[in-house]
Parts: structure tokens; sequence; C-alpha cells
């Protein structure tokens, strides 16, 4: 399974990528939606993990691409926000699942 993990803290970034990498997964890293349209551009992914950081209304936009150019593509929206409507703004955008941070990695390893 090859992820693409979207996410602009460096830290978290590294911890997420290394975490799946000792699970077996192949990964990419893009620290910005820039970086995230390339990737997109040139490799197929199964699964993406999106960070929707706060003040950060468009993040959510790139959803739409990436099921209109591969539908099969399973999209985990990953926030700061804790609230019912954030969750129902992701979800609605075409997310499949919406999990709040700080993350547990084993509940997002089971997802």
């Amino acid at each position: 399974m090859r992820i693409l993990i979207i996410e602009d803290e460096v830290a978290l970034s590294k911890t997420l990528s290394d975490t799946l990498t000792e699970q077996g997964y192949q990964n990419d890293v893009a620290e910005n939606l820039s970086d995230a349209k390339y990737y997109l551009d040139i490799r197929n992914y199964d699964l993406v993990l999106l960070a929707w950081p706060l003040g950060h209304e468009k993040s959510l936009d790139i959803i739409t691409a990436i099921k209109n150019a591969a539908h099969k593509t399973s999209v985990i929206v990953l926030s700061e926000r804790g609230d019912k409507d954030s969750e129902i703004k992701a979800l609605k955008a075409g997310a499949d699942d919406f999990i709040k941070k700080p993350l547990d990695y084993d509940i997002l390893l089971v997802r």
C-alpha cells in the first residue's frame, strides 16, 4: 500500500512516515499542497493522509481533485479541529474518515 502524507508540521510528518514504514507501508511526504499535487500527478496512492490545519479552509479542496483523478484513493483528514461541524465539512468534501489530533497511532493504523 502506498500512502501520501500531506502534513506541514515536519516533526509530525516524520513520525507518521517512520511509523508507517515500520508497519510495511510505502509513503511519501508533502509539506504543502503544491508538493502534494506534484506527487499525485506522478504516483498512484491507495491512501492520502491530509492534515487540515486551523485557518486553512482551502486545504479540503484537494480532496475533490484526488477523488476525480483516482476515485478509489481513500482520504483521511487529520485535524486539530475538534468540532462536529468541521468533521461534517471534511466528510462532505469527500473525505473517507476524520481523525482528530493529537493522533493515536494505533487508531490510525486500524483505520
